[in-house]
């Protein structure tokens, strides 16, 4: 048995290699294969993801789009309301407008799946729009575009339209409070126990990945053939509480082994596994989410090792966005 504590780290710092590599590095969170990235990865385990439908793991790449005619941004948003009352889903896709900056950011999977509604309802207001994002989304990378977005667009080998008036921005492109709150995504990944990860999940406007007891087998080599528990903040090692813990998830952790050894399969025999079991849970979120999530995660009525955590996070925005989070 192992014994950790928590932590918290903004992986977004750790980017530097574009959005495939970072969907790899958050993906990969749910399997504990962190140890298989390596050159040339990131694109066959994207690929494979959007194969089976996982999808969800996309929602941690986010695209920027600054449009300078107005009439485009115009086209996007009809589109975005007209698939709203033609299927009841709300699109994810956030927009604001400022003395003629007209912009529109959203993950990789709101894009995908407003292309792929457009397309099948048939929405004729967003014809031009497709092919403006057909092209915007291909100039931005070949690989980026195949990858991500081949399967649901063709592009031309040569275009015979003049570039559209589109800009890709970046975070420091941002430059009003309302495009800076809206747009800018932030990524942080949580090492803490599940019973504090239920409590994050909560959060509703935000993309989550979390290691998988399913699909973690913690008998394993790659585990070290044992299971990690996070001490609770409030457990003082030397004191009887404490021991009473740690010797509940010793129990937990033979009851795991043993239900392995009786045939059960890892998501069977998660079940007699403790609330203190490690997760990791990466977590994005725009800066509105993040500055409400601190608000209320750090308040003295918050659970302790949550208010811990969070407290946590909040100190490491503080140096990388202080004029935010002051």
């Amino acid at each position: 048995m192992k014994v950790v504590k928590q932590s918290v780290e903004i992986m977004d710092k750790l980017d530097g290699k574009g959005i495939l590599k970072k969907l790899e590095t958050a993906g990969r969170v749910c399997y504990k294969s962190e140890d298989r990235i390596g050159e040339g990865t990131a694109e066959k385990f994207v690929k494979a993801i959007i194969d089976r439908g996982h999808e969800s793991v996309l929602e941690h790449g986010e695209y920027i789009l600054q449009f300078k005619n107005p009439n485009d941004y115009s086209k996007i948003i009809c589109g975005m309301r007209a698939i709203e009352e033609e299927t009841g889903d709300k699109s994810l896709l956030r927009h604001t407008v400022n003395k003629e900056r007209y912009i529109i950011s959203g993950n990789v999977r709101m894009w995908r799946d407003f292309i792929k509604n457009c397309i099948k309802n048939n929405i004729y207001i967003c014809k031009k729009a497709l092919t403006l994002l057909t092209y915007v989304f291909d100039i931005t990378s070949k690989i980026e575009f195949k990858i991500l977005f081949g399967d649901l667009l063709t592009v031309p080998d040569k275009y015979t339209v003049s570039p559209y008036p589109v800009t890709f921005l970046i975070a420091d492109d941002l430059i009003t409070d309302a495009e800076i709150l809206t747009h800018k995504t932030i990524t942080a990944k949580f090492v803490t126990d599940r019973g504090i990860s239920h409590e994050i999940v909560r959060h509703r406007i935000a993309s989550y990945s979390q290691e998988s007891t399913r699909y973690c087998n913690y008998s394993k080599e790659g585990f070290g053939g044992s299971v990690t528990f996070v001490q609770p903040s409030f457990a003082v090692e030397g004191t009887e509480g404490f021991d009473r813990w740690k010797k509940s998830c010793e129990e937990s952790e033979k009851a795991y082994f043993d239900l392995l050894n009786f045939g059960w399969k890892p998501e069977q025999a998660r079940n007699v596994l403790s609330h203190s079991i490690k997760t990791e849970v990466v977590v994005t979120m725009n800066i509105r989410q993040w500055r409400h999530f601190i608000k209320l995660r750090t308040d003295k009525t918050a659970h302790p090792q949550i208010r811990e955590v969070a407290t946590m996070l909040q100190e490491q925005l503080r140096r990388e966005v202080p004029i935010i989070f002051d």
